[in-house]
């Protein structure tokens, strides 16, 4: 950023330190007038993306590449014309798909002390 390598940076908050990290990073970017992008995880991203004045890319995957985004979040929002429009539920304001999660859980193994 420093020297004008770079015009957008991919940061991605998951193996950074999680959103408070990203957002650290979001302010230095601001001072080098870098556009922020976001790497996967849409569920996470799209609102790191929707808090900042200068972000720009959210990578959004096929539903076989990230069936998480696309099964587990009930109401995400659709991709139409290349956007996402962010609901303004509480806090990420996602619903979870709870028979999605059903079909996939794993019980948990007795530990023998019944």
């Amino acid at each position: 950023m420093e020297i004008g390598s770079i015009d957008y940076c991919n940061f991605d908050s998951s193996w950074s330190g999680g959103p408070t990290e990203w957002r650290k990073v979001a302010a230095m970017a601001t001072v080098y007038d870098v556009k922020m992008a976001h790497h996967e995880e849409p569920q996470v991203s799209s609102h790191l993306l929707a808090s900042i004045p200068h972000g720009t890319y959210m990578e959004y995957f096929h539903p076989m590449r990230d069936p998480i985004w696309h099964n587990m979040i009930a109401n995400r929002p659709q991709l139409k014309s290349g956007h996402v429009q962010l609901n303004s539920n509480p806090g990420l304001g996602w619903e979870l798909d709870r028979d999605y999660i059903a079909k996939y859980r794993i019980s948990e193994r007795s530990s023998g002390k019944e």
